[in-house]
């Protein structure tokens, strides 16, 4: 077993003996993307409801990356999200209902972070762009050759290339990128 394995599991293990299951709910509906760009979270649209994918998320942020494997399940009323590292072991899941918000379980003490980010991110990879633009609350949407930029008093504040299986969503006031593929 490599060092990194070893110890991704002994970290996982002490956090569950020590923290247990730590739980939150919030009811936020509006996610502040940066200042002047902000998202409101919506129920998934239509052909997405009845769907479940599975995706890789490797995240970039402040030079390091973390790579969770997702199963995205999309309902009439909102989404159910469970996150597992790549070795299997879980992580957290979340539950987000329109109009009542985010309830979420995390699995192991993992850094501080926003579930209403992780719920817009999916909204800005998956949504189709009518739907993005009536859920846009500040900000402007600009189309660009593969894909699209949210900006805010002429600075641009996100960035969003898609492919058929890979987005790349580049936060550049939150100073982090989000690659999300598609699994099969």
């Amino acid at each position: 077993m490599s060092k990194q394995l070893i110890r991704l599991t002994f970290i996982v293990l002490l956090g569950a003996l020590l923290g247990a299951c730590s739980s939150l709910t919030t009811s936020q509906h509006q996610v502040i993307l940066s200042s002047g760009v902000a998202l409101t979270l919506t129920a998934p649209p239509e052909g997405l409801v009845g769907q479940t994918i599975s995706q890789l998320l490797e995240i970039d942020y402040q030079g390091e990356q973390h790579s969770l494997l997702a199963q995205v399940q999309f309902q009439p009323n909102g989404l159910n999200l469970v996150a597992t590292s790549v070795q299997g072991l879980p992580v957290f899941e979340l539950t987000y209902i329109a109009g009542e918000g985010i309830n979420a379980q995390r699995y192991v003490p993992v850094a501080e972070f926003d579930f209403e980010y992780i719920v817009a991110d999916i909204q800005l990879a998956l949504w189709p762009m009518s739907s993005l633009e009536q859920s846009l609350m500040q900000g402007e949407m600009h189309m660009v050759s593969d894909g699209f930029a949210l900006h805010a008093n002429g600075d641009m504040s996100v960035r969003v290339h898609k492919t058929d299986s890979i987005t790349v969503i580049q936060h550049f006031t939150r100073h982090y990128q989000l690659t999300i593929t598609t699994l099969e």
